[in-house]
């Protein structure tokens, strides 16, 4: 007769911490697969902003096209005779190994200043608008 007691206390308390593990075992599964869910988000988002944001040069204008949520998109456009002056940013390791960097345009008036970020060899993108800029204002003289 003792030893069914001693199984029958044992039977019930294992039963108990099943009950607490399972429910503990079920909120923690419940609580990874949200904060993977939330980081696959984030990862997704920063990607479609990167991968949409466009940066267009052409001889007379100059296009910045930046998603800035996925239903809100703004556009910058600007004359190069309009461009006053041409800066590039390029931070950390990463960037200067693979030569990336932020390029900003300040332009002239009450136009928006444009800002291509993350481009690969920011320093021919200067080159190239320098090389606009100065057409342009021969031409117009």
């Amino acid at each position: 007769m003792g030893s069914e007691l001693t199984w029958a206390r044992t039977y019930s308390n294992y039963h108990k911490c099943t009950y607490a593990g399972a429910f503990h075992h079920a909120a923690s599964t419940f609580f990874n697969i949200f904060s993977i869910a939330v980081i696959f988000a984030y990862i997704w988002l920063n990607f479609l902003r990167w991968y949409f944001e466009v940066g267009i040069v052409t001889n007379e204008r100059i296009v910045d096209i930046e998603f800035k949520s996925i239903l809100y998109k703004e556009v910058s456009i600007t004359n190069v005779d309009n461009i006053e002056e041409i800066s590039s940013r390029s931070g950390g390791y990463i960037g200067a190994l693979f030569n990336y960097g932020n390029v900003h345009i300040k332009t002239a008036g009450a136009n928006e200043d444009i800002e291509f970020m993350n481009v690969p060899n920011p320093t021919a993108i200067i080159k190239l608008i320098n090389r606009l800029t100065d057409a342009s204002s021969t031409i117009a003289h």
